[in-house]
């Protein structure tokens, strides 16, 4: 086989892949507008796909209420919360890359580490996430240190499995 009927082949699967992920998104969002369409789910709990994009297109056009009352960009938005998820996942790796390397590397870190590692990785996010936010309240300082503590110990485990 030639390198230009392989690289064909290379693309055509590229674009057999593509159109495989457009038409799955295509039937999800057709399977979730026919669940509400043949009652299965109420329009009040499952809003319709058409609803949600009229409802972000609304917010790119118009801006996103504030708690203040006033409206910003939906741009700023999205940039303010990538920030301070980029924040946490930072500290959450330094944190948790050393972490990882010291239980890989020192015997008596591991056996003292791994009970913490294990329970932390086997309680679901949806457990943790409440408590922590009772415990750290609510803005942007508490957002980073959950992401930084929940992410923390995955990390660390994927480390030390890797080392």
């Amino acid at each position: 086989m030639s390198s230009h009927s392989m690289a064909r082949a290379i693309l055509s699967r590229r674009w057999l892949v593509a159109l495989g992920q457009v038409l799955t998104g295509v039937a999800i969002i057709c399977l979730w507008q026919g669940i509400i369409t043949f009652h299965v789910v109420s329009r009040f709990e499952l809003t319709p796909p058409w609803d949600v994009a009229k409802q972000i297109g609304h917010w790119i056009r118009a801006g996103v209420p504030s708690t203040t009352g006033a409206t910003s960009s939906i741009w700023i938005e999205i940039c303010a919360t990538l920030e301070v998820a980029g924040l946490g996942l930072a500290i959450a790796m330094l944190v948790g890359t050393v972490i990882g390397l010291l239980s890989a590397i020192v015997p008596v870190m591991k056996a003292f580490l791994s009970p913490f590692l294990g329970f932390m990785n086997a309680v679901p996010l949806i457990v943790v996430i409440p408590i922590f936010l009772f415990w750290l309240g609510f803005g942007n300082k508490p957002i980073v240190l959950l992401i930084a503590i929940t992410q923390t110990f995955l990390i660390a485990a994927v480390v030390e499995g890797a080392a």
